[in-house]
Protein backbone atom coordinates (compact mmCIF):
# COMPACT_ATOMS: atom_id res chain seq x y z
CA UNK A 1 0.00 0.00 0.00
CA UNK A 2 3.11 2.47 1.11
CA UNK A 3 4.69 1.44 -1.95
CA UNK A 4 2.09 1.61 -4.17
CA UNK A 5 1.09 5.49 -2.94
CA UNK A 6 5.12 6.50 -3.10
CA UNK A 7 4.68 5.32 -7.39
CA UNK A 8 1.69 7.63 -7.40
CA UNK A 9 3.39 10.90 -5.93
CA UNK A 10 6.70 9.95 -7.78
CA UNK A 11 4.75 9.90 -11.21
CA UNK A 12 2.31 13.11 -10.52
CA UNK A 13 5.75 14.81 -9.49
CA UNK A 14 7.51 14.22 -12.61
CA UNK A 15 4.68 15.47 -14.67
CA UNK A 16 4.67 19.07 -13.02
CA UNK A 17 8.00 20.12 -14.51
CA UNK A 18 6.53 18.04 -17.98
CA UNK A 19 4.08 20.97 -17.80
CA UNK A 20 5.64 23.62 -16.92
CA UNK A 21 8.11 23.00 -19.74
CA UNK A 22 5.38 22.49 -22.30
CA UNK A 23 4.02 25.83 -20.86
CA UNK A 24 6.90 27.72 -21.40
CA UNK A 25 7.21 26.33 -24.75
CA UNK A 26 3.84 26.92 -25.66
CA UNK A 27 4.13 30.55 -24.51
CA UNK A 28 7.66 30.80 -26.70
CA UNK A 29 5.41 29.70 -29.64
CA UNK A 30 2.84 32.50 -29.02
CA UNK A 31 5.50 34.90 -28.36
CA UNK A 32 7.11 34.61 -31.14
CA UNK A 33 3.95 34.02 -33.44
CA UNK A 34 2.59 37.35 -31.87
CA UNK A 35 6.30 39.39 -32.92
CA UNK A 36 5.92 37.67 -36.76
CA UNK A 37 2.67 39.06 -36.97
CA UNK A 38 3.69 42.74 -35.88
CA UNK A 39 6.29 42.41 -38.54
CA UNK A 40 3.73 41.34 -40.96
CA UNK A 41 2.09 43.86 -40.71
CA UNK A 42 4.69 46.73 -40.77
CA UNK A 43 5.70 45.22 -43.86
CA UNK A 44 1.93 45.35 -45.70
CA UNK A 45 1.92 48.73 -44.13
CA UNK A 46 5.42 50.24 -46.09
CA UNK A 47 4.21 48.78 -49.42
CA UNK A 48 0.98 50.89 -48.57
CA UNK A 49 3.03 53.57 -47.66
CA UNK A 50 5.06 53.02 -51.19
CA UNK A 51 2.61 53.36 -52.96
CA UNK A 52 -0.51 55.44 -51.62
CA UNK A 53 1.23 58.63 -53.35
CA UNK A 54 1.38 59.32 -56.83
CA UNK A 55 1.66 56.35 -59.49
CA UNK A 56 4.52 57.79 -60.96
CA UNK A 57 6.28 57.53 -58.12
CA UNK A 58 4.82 53.92 -57.60
CA UNK A 59 6.06 52.94 -60.66
CA UNK A 60 9.35 54.23 -60.75
CA UNK A 61 9.85 52.06 -57.70
CA UNK A 62 9.41 48.61 -59.85
CA UNK A 63 11.03 50.34 -63.47
CA UNK A 64 14.07 52.46 -61.80
CA UNK A 65 17.00 49.35 -62.92
CA UNK A 66 14.70 48.68 -66.19
CA UNK A 67 14.89 52.09 -66.98
CA UNK A 68 18.47 52.44 -66.29
CA UNK A 69 19.12 48.50 -68.17
CA UNK A 70 17.56 50.54 -71.65
CA UNK A 71 18.76 53.51 -71.51
CA UNK A 72 21.89 52.10 -71.58
CA UNK A 73 21.21 49.85 -74.45
CA UNK A 74 20.10 52.97 -76.23
CA UNK A 75 23.35 54.78 -75.83
CA UNK A 76 24.82 51.53 -76.87
CA UNK A 77 22.80 51.75 -80.18
CA UNK A 78 23.43 55.33 -80.82
CA UNK A 79 26.98 55.14 -80.14
CA UNK A 80 26.75 52.45 -82.97
CA UNK A 81 28.40 49.48 -80.53
CA UNK A 82 25.25 47.02 -79.92
CA UNK A 83 28.07 44.30 -79.50
CA UNK A 84 27.95 43.07 -75.92
CA UNK A 85 30.60 43.32 -73.24
CA UNK A 86 29.84 39.35 -72.73
CA UNK A 87 27.51 36.77 -74.29
CA UNK A 88 24.58 37.15 -77.27
CA UNK A 89 22.62 39.86 -75.78
CA UNK A 90 23.31 43.95 -74.43
CA UNK A 91 20.13 43.25 -72.36
CA UNK A 92 20.89 40.57 -70.14
CA UNK A 93 24.91 41.47 -69.46
CA UNK A 94 23.28 44.95 -68.39
CA UNK A 95 20.62 43.43 -66.07
CA UNK A 96 22.69 40.96 -64.89
CA UNK A 97 25.38 43.77 -63.15
CA UNK A 98 22.25 46.82 -62.74
CA UNK A 99 19.69 44.37 -60.67
CA UNK A 100 22.53 42.35 -58.34
CA UNK A 101 23.99 46.32 -57.59
CA UNK A 102 19.91 47.25 -56.64
CA UNK A 103 19.37 44.41 -54.70
CA UNK A 104 22.28 46.00 -52.47
CA UNK A 105 21.33 50.11 -53.29
CA UNK A 106 18.02 49.63 -52.31
CA UNK A 107 18.66 48.26 -48.54
CA UNK A 108 21.94 49.90 -47.87
CA UNK A 109 19.78 53.69 -48.92
CA UNK A 110 16.05 53.53 -48.17
CA UNK A 111 16.43 51.07 -45.07
CA UNK A 112 15.67 52.28 -42.18
CA UNK A 113 15.46 52.64 -38.16
CA UNK A 114 12.47 55.27 -37.52
CA UNK A 115 9.28 54.54 -37.78
CA UNK A 116 6.73 56.85 -40.03
CA UNK A 117 3.51 57.56 -38.20
CA UNK A 118 1.29 55.62 -38.58
CA UNK A 119 3.65 52.72 -37.33
CA UNK A 120 4.25 55.06 -34.25
CA UNK A 121 0.34 54.31 -33.72
CA UNK A 122 1.16 50.44 -33.11
CA UNK A 123 1.92 49.66 -28.80
CA UNK A 124 4.83 46.97 -28.32
CA UNK A 125 6.37 47.98 -31.83
CA UNK A 126 9.96 48.25 -31.59
CA UNK A 127 12.61 49.46 -33.72
CA UNK A 128 14.02 46.03 -34.84
CA UNK A 129 10.72 45.29 -35.89
CA UNK A 130 10.34 48.09 -38.15
CA UNK A 131 14.12 47.38 -39.67
CA UNK A 132 13.43 43.83 -40.36
CA UNK A 133 9.65 44.85 -42.04
CA UNK A 134 11.85 47.53 -44.12
CA UNK A 135 14.52 44.60 -45.70
CA UNK A 136 10.92 42.79 -46.14
CA UNK A 137 9.16 45.13 -48.18
CA UNK A 138 12.37 46.43 -50.19
CA UNK A 139 13.31 42.82 -50.97
CA UNK A 140 10.75 41.92 -52.06
CA UNK A 141 10.27 44.83 -54.35
CA UNK A 142 13.64 44.46 -56.38
CA UNK A 143 13.49 40.69 -55.83
CA UNK A 144 10.24 40.56 -57.45
CA UNK A 145 11.00 42.72 -59.97
CA UNK A 146 14.07 41.06 -60.90
CA UNK A 147 12.55 38.16 -61.42
CA UNK A 148 9.59 39.37 -63.78
CA UNK A 149 11.98 40.82 -65.92
CA UNK A 150 14.85 38.40 -66.35
CA UNK A 151 11.63 36.02 -67.62
CA UNK A 152 10.12 38.54 -69.94
CA UNK A 153 13.79 38.60 -71.53
CA UNK A 154 13.30 34.63 -71.52
CA UNK A 155 9.96 34.56 -73.16
CA UNK A 156 11.33 37.54 -75.57
CA UNK A 157 13.77 35.35 -76.82
CA UNK A 158 16.95 36.23 -74.91
CA UNK A 159 18.28 32.49 -73.64
CA UNK A 160 20.79 33.59 -71.58
CA UNK A 161 17.97 35.33 -69.13
CA UNK A 162 17.10 31.57 -67.74
CA UNK A 163 20.48 30.91 -65.50
CA UNK A 164 22.60 28.22 -65.96
CA UNK A 165 23.37 27.89 -61.84
CA UNK A 166 20.30 29.60 -60.16
CA UNK A 167 21.82 28.11 -56.99
CA UNK A 168 24.85 30.33 -57.51
CA UNK A 169 22.71 33.38 -57.93
CA UNK A 170 20.52 32.95 -55.56
CA UNK A 171 23.89 32.85 -52.97
CA UNK A 172 25.15 35.24 -54.67
CA UNK A 173 21.72 38.18 -54.29
CA UNK A 174 21.50 36.20 -50.48
CA UNK A 175 25.11 37.74 -49.56
CA UNK A 176 24.16 41.16 -51.52
CA UNK A 177 21.71 41.20 -49.33
CA UNK A 178 23.21 40.72 -46.15
CA UNK A 179 26.09 43.58 -47.33
CA UNK A 180 22.78 45.72 -48.15
CA UNK A 181 20.97 45.21 -44.84
CA UNK A 182 24.35 46.02 -42.66
CA UNK A 183 25.35 48.72 -44.34
CA UNK A 184 21.80 49.71 -44.12
CA UNK A 185 21.70 49.87 -40.26
CA UNK A 186 24.99 51.80 -40.48
CA UNK A 187 23.30 54.43 -42.47
CA UNK A 188 20.28 54.37 -40.55
CA UNK A 189 22.58 55.05 -37.51
CA UNK A 190 24.46 57.61 -39.13
CA UNK A 191 21.26 59.74 -40.53
CA UNK A 192 19.96 59.50 -36.72
CA UNK A 193 23.28 61.88 -35.94
CA UNK A 194 23.45 63.57 -39.41
CA UNK A 195 20.24 63.92 -41.53
CA UNK A 196 22.74 65.33 -44.57
CA UNK A 197 24.10 61.72 -44.44
CA UNK A 198 21.50 60.02 -46.19
CA UNK A 199 21.64 62.12 -49.28
CA UNK A 200 25.37 62.43 -49.65
CA UNK A 201 25.60 58.15 -48.98
CA UNK A 202 22.90 57.66 -51.42
CA UNK A 203 24.46 59.92 -54.48
CA UNK A 204 28.50 58.18 -53.41
CA UNK A 205 27.10 54.68 -53.91
CA UNK A 206 25.15 55.65 -57.10
CA UNK A 207 28.94 56.26 -58.62
CA UNK A 208 30.47 53.64 -56.95
CA UNK A 209 28.56 51.46 -59.43
CA UNK A 210 31.37 52.09 -62.25
CA UNK A 211 33.64 50.21 -59.21
CA UNK A 212 31.40 47.44 -58.99
CA UNK A 213 31.62 45.95 -62.38
CA UNK A 214 28.36 46.54 -63.25
CA UNK A 215 29.26 47.88 -66.57
CA UNK A 216 32.20 45.63 -67.95
CA UNK A 217 34.07 42.67 -67.12
CA UNK A 218 36.19 42.70 -64.21
CA UNK A 219 38.88 40.15 -65.64
CA UNK A 220 39.38 42.35 -68.61
CA UNK A 221 40.09 45.53 -67.27
CA UNK A 222 43.57 46.10 -67.06
CA UNK A 223 45.87 45.26 -64.13
CA UNK A 224 46.02 48.51 -62.46
CA UNK A 225 41.86 49.27 -62.54
CA UNK A 226 41.30 45.37 -61.54
CA UNK A 227 43.87 45.87 -58.38
CA UNK A 228 40.58 48.95 -57.19
CA UNK A 229 37.57 47.12 -57.96
CA UNK A 230 38.45 44.04 -56.31
CA UNK A 231 38.32 46.06 -52.69
CA UNK A 232 34.92 46.68 -53.76
CA UNK A 233 32.74 43.59 -52.01
CA UNK A 234 29.73 44.54 -54.67
CA UNK A 235 31.66 43.60 -57.50
CA UNK A 236 32.41 39.98 -56.04
CA UNK A 237 28.45 39.56 -55.47
CA UNK A 238 28.09 40.57 -59.19
CA UNK A 239 30.49 38.18 -60.57
CA UNK A 240 29.39 35.54 -58.35
CA UNK A 241 25.61 36.29 -59.98
CA UNK A 242 27.02 36.60 -63.39
CA UNK A 243 28.70 33.15 -62.97
CA UNK A 244 25.79 31.54 -61.92
CA UNK A 245 23.62 33.22 -64.88
CA UNK A 246 26.48 32.32 -67.68
CA UNK A 247 27.88 29.33 -66.62
CA UNK A 248 31.20 29.89 -68.07
CA UNK A 249 31.67 33.72 -67.37
CA UNK A 250 35.11 34.59 -66.43
CA UNK A 251 35.66 34.69 -62.82
CA UNK A 252 39.49 34.54 -62.09
CA UNK A 253 39.16 37.71 -59.76
CA UNK A 254 35.99 36.39 -57.97
CA UNK A 255 36.59 36.10 -54.39
CA UNK A 256 33.66 34.51 -52.31
CA UNK A 257 35.32 34.48 -49.08
CA UNK A 258 36.32 38.22 -49.14
CA UNK A 259 32.16 39.09 -49.88
CA UNK A 260 31.00 36.49 -46.88
CA UNK A 261 33.67 37.94 -44.49
CA UNK A 262 33.44 41.40 -45.20
CA UNK A 263 29.65 41.05 -45.21
CA UNK A 264 29.24 39.12 -42.02
CA UNK A 265 31.48 41.95 -40.43
CA UNK A 266 29.51 44.49 -41.71
CA UNK A 267 26.28 43.06 -40.35
CA UNK A 268 27.14 43.07 -36.78
CA UNK A 269 28.83 46.51 -36.83
CA UNK A 270 25.36 47.83 -38.71
CA UNK A 271 23.56 45.40 -35.37
CA UNK A 272 26.05 47.34 -32.83
CA UNK A 273 25.29 50.53 -34.60
CA UNK A 274 21.58 49.96 -34.52
CA UNK A 275 21.22 48.76 -31.08
CA UNK A 276 23.65 51.83 -29.81
CA UNK A 277 21.19 54.25 -31.72
CA UNK A 278 18.00 53.09 -30.29
CA UNK A 279 17.27 56.10 -27.88
CA UNK A 280 17.31 58.52 -30.86
CA UNK A 281 14.77 56.99 -31.64
CA UNK A 282 12.26 56.98 -28.57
Amino acid sequence: MVEKFFQVALAASARVPDQRAAGRKKGLLLGISAWLRVVGYLAVLQFDQKFRGSRFSAVLTFLEPLILVVLLVAIRGVLRDSLPNYGTSTFVFYSSGIFPFYVFFRLSVRLRGAAPSPQRRLPQVDSTQMVIASTIAETGIILTTMVVWFTVMWFLGFKEAAPVRIDLCIVSLAWLCGLGIGVGLLNAAATKASKIWQFVYGRATMALAFLSGVFFVVDLLPLSVRSIVVWNPIMHGIEWFRLGLYGTYPVFTLDRDYLIDTTAIVIILGIAAHRATLRFGQ
